[in-house]
């Protein structure tokens, strides 16, 4: 998702992961205590995700390119260490 996207999905959390997973389709958990944010400053091979992608949740996955919550989301490339920024997700919205 765009960072600012992103930016309004946290605040408008408040930073609780457990509401942040609503917002991206997730079951409760899926995230874990203390997720992370991994910003990519120039992402490669952006495209529409298929669903057949690692990780996918086939009961809650749709097609188009958005989550249940109208979240947009793509897949990229592998990005390699150094091409991204990592921060965590709790301390920036409070819980």
């Amino acid at each position: 998702m765009p960072k600012s996207v992103a930016d309004d999905l946290i605040a408008k959390s408040n930073g609780d992961v457990s509401e942040i997973e609503k917002y991206l389709g997730l079951d409760p958990g899926d995230l874990g205590a203390s997720p992370v944010r991994i910003d990519i400053d120039e992402p490669k091979g952006l495209r529409m995700p298929s669903g057949n992608e690692d990780g996918t949740n086939p009961t809650k996955w749709i097609p188009g390119g958005f989550t249940d919550k109208e979240v947009p989301e793509a897949v990229i490339n592998p990005v390699s260490p150094g091409d991204y920024t990592v921060s965590n997700i709790t301390g920036i919205g409070g819980k």
